[in-house]
């Protein structure tokens, strides 16, 4: 994981990891550590960020996100260090009816007939 850190600091690419929970609590934990030197030199401006005490350039726009279902079976809990590194954003089912309406209204249907 260090490696793609100091990858994405230097290209300023974004790191996505899905289903981040499936981690053990150890490894979220020394990730959380890289995050938060990413997080701290990317407010800071700086130029540089050092990872397992190697300093790389840090290219703007570096940054890192996680998906992960809390309360699923098989699931690790985030520890409160991770999760303070993080801002919950809740995703919910769409409502595809709604999706589906505006879609074929966009399209030129007249669905004042339809029920």
């Amino acid at each position: 994981m260090a490696r793609i850190f100091k990858a994405a600091a230097v290209t300023g690419a974004w790191i996505v990891v899905d289903e981040f929970n499936r981690l053990t609590s150890t490894v979220m934990t020394a990730m959380s550590q890289m995050m938060e030197a990413l997080r701290f030199a990317s407010q800071n401006q700086a130029t540089s960020l050092t990872i397992e005490n190697e300093s790389v350039d840090l290219k703007a726009g570096a940054a890192f996100f996680v998906t992960y279902n809390p309360g699923h079976p098989g699931r690790t809990e985030l520890p409160q260090a991770v999760k303070n590194h993080f801002r919950s954003i809740t995703m919910v089912k769409p409502d595809l009816k709604k999706i589906y309406t505006v879609m074929t209204v966009a399209e030129g249907f007249n669905l004042k007939n339809v029920p």
